[in-house]
């Protein structure tokens, strides 16, 4: 028997499992602890493309001392007490406002396996609270909740927070986030990348004034070059969320 650890969310289960098993009868474990049916289970740290049922434990990578990742939902979710935020220890500051100053501009984001583009992106959108922590927080968007909520657990910790659950529904709505190298772990991405695909949620979600946070407007004025007399110039304005600017040798 070899022992593994799965992570689902913010639990962390230990299980002792025989590398003789099958992927099938893992999955069943899962569900039994987890109470996630195998049709809705997505585990990620195994080999990419091996997870067939009748697959052997062994020949996915399921071996002793291995971490995978559980995504999925329960049918009856159990209940898990969140941890007590880290209290923020400031014993050179007298200034209370200064205190909470370093507090909030100290906390960090885990780094789950090359997912340091995502909390740069993260980390960016929470120094404007009118994107991170909008005053109707309460979305059907899952990825824009789990963001909002994110943020919040943020606020007045000085220590790290696991942003699993906003990666998680990250990589449901944009698979290329998920994406696996050939030794079954999550690959690196541009933190741009990940930035533009918050932007575009936290911008659909916004109410219209406060779309110019973030959505900017490119006037384009279209001329006929062949007979730019004739036919009168074409002007529209085009929204963006990054406007982006070339650099090379010339500039």
């Amino acid at each position: 028997m070899s022992q593994v650890t799965v992570q689902w969310g913010r639990e962390v289960i230990e299980l002792m499992v025989d590398p003789g098993d099958t992927v099938a009868a893992f999955k069943r474990m899962l569900q039994e602890r987890t109470a996630v049916p195998i049709e809705r289970q997505k585990i990620m740290g195994l080999k990419p493309g091996l997870l067939k049922d009748d697959a052997l434990l062994r020949d996915v990578g399921l071996t002793a001392g291995k971490t995978v990742m559980l995504i999925g939902t329960a049918e009856n979710i159990p209940k898990v007490e969140p941890p007590a935020p880290a209290e923020a220890k400031v014993s050179t500051l007298q200034d209370p406002s200064s205190a909470k100053i370093v507090a909030e501009a100290s906390v960090g984001l885990k780094n789950i396996s090359n997912t340091c583009y995502m909390n740069a992106a993260v980390q960016m959108l929470r120094v404007a609270p009118e994107l991170c922590e909008p005053a109707e927080s309460q979305t059907n968007d899952a990825l824009l909740q789990a963001l909002y909520d994110l943020c919040r657990s943020m606020r007045g910790s000085c220590g790290f927070v696991d942003p699993f659950v906003l990666w998680s529904r990250l990589i449901v709505q944009f698979p290329t986030f998920g994406e696996l190298n050939d030794r079954g772990q999550p690959m690196q991405h541009d933190a741009q990348e990940a930035l533009n695909a918050l932007l575009q949620r936290v911008s659909e979600s916004l109410p219209e004034p406060r779309k110019g946070l973030v959505c900017g407007r490119l006037k384009q004025t279209m001329t006929c070059k062949d007979d730019p007399e004739e036919e009168a110039p074409m002007v529209q304005e085009v929204p963006f969320l990054m406007l982006p600017c070339n650099i090379n040798v010339t500039i």
